[in-house]
């Protein structure tokens, strides 16, 4: 008898626990809804950029060492940069627009055992020239070129390429800089209608521009072919 109270005892207890316990279905969060008179407005867009004054944008690039306002006056600048341009691209010497950056100090040799060699002095007459190179800020001078891109191809067309765009002889004036072979170590020289060629015929059939970065001396063309490299990347170009 005790034995069957105890089983109903124990029945009821499960009944009454599992109805106590049971699992309630998740009852949702409301939603809130918006009134139909109130509308859903994007973000306003960003303010767009204040456009680019190129003249201003260049005094500042020139303004950051006092040598490169000495070197391009802003009169006939980008006529010139064309040209440079164009010159540098096709090997040629730019010398007759860079004048302002020929060396005063004269060439030198050094004699030994009978044969001619750059004088180191000569490397240091470019000294200044690499300097304020490899002191130029890339990113700087890249935003310069894009601004002035209008104004670079039509000083570009100018000289006798219609239709065509600067961008094109930027690489190949950039590439061939970075890429010439410039000999570290000594340099023999030898006397030819009263200047000094390069001994080695390799280097003397080398295009003027290469040549001329040779005569800077191997450190000095190294600071100038690394901001050359630089400006390529910042710039997206390639060398042909």
């Amino acid at each position: 008898m005790r034995y069957w109270i105890a089983m109903i005892a124990v029945g009821a207890a499960a009944g009454i626990a599992w109805w106590l316990l049971r699992a309630e279905p998740p009852v949702a969060p409301p939603v809130e809804k918006l009134p139909p008179h109130v509308a859903v407005r994007p973000p306003p867009p960003p303010p767009a950029p204040a456009p680019v004054d190129p003249d201003a944008l260049l005094r500042t690039l020139l303004a950051t060492r006092p040598e490169l306002s000495r070197w391009f006056p802003l009169d006939g600048l980008m006529k010139r940069a064309a040209a440079i341009v164009e010159n540098l691209a096709e090997g040629a010497s730019p010398r007759p627009h860079l004048a302002a950056l020929e060396p005063r100090d004269r060439f030198r040799v050094v004699e030994r055992d009978g044969r001619a060699f750059i004088d180191p002095a000569s490397f240091r007459r470019y000294d200044t020239v690499a300097e304020v190179v490899a002191a130029l800020d890339v990113r700087a001078l890249a935003e310069a070129v894009r601004a002035l891109r209008p104004a670079l191809d039509a000083a570009y067309r100018a000289l006798g390429y219609p239709g065509a765009s600067i961008e094109r002889a930027l690489g190949r004036a950039l590439g061939r800089i970075a890429s010439a072979r410039v000999p570290a170590g000594d340099i023999e020289v030898v006397p030819k209608g009263g200047v000094y060629a390069f001994a080695d015929e390799k280097l003397e059939d080398l295009a003027p521009a290469e040549k001329h970065l040779i005569r800077m001396g191997a450190k000095n063309a190294r600071k100038v072919q690394a901001k050359a490299r630089a400006l390529m990347r910042e710039l997206g170009l390639g060398g042909s």
